[in-house]
């Protein structure tokens, strides 16, 4: 299994990164997609096989 992790300031700039990502992997299984928020920055964890 891989790990990777994406952050941006905004909703709409994380969003634009994960699905960035899953499109350009599409060969991918995804296993858990992990969402998280602090003041000034949105954090999102894909675990992939």
């Amino acid at each position: 299994m891989k790990f990777v992790s994406f952050n941006a300031m905004t909703n709409k700039g994380l969003d634009k990164k994960v699905n960035n990502f899953l499109s350009n992997h599409s060969d991918i299984e995804v296993i858990d997609i992990k969402y998280a928020a602090s003041i000034g920055f949105m954090y999102a964890a894909i675990l992939y096989r």
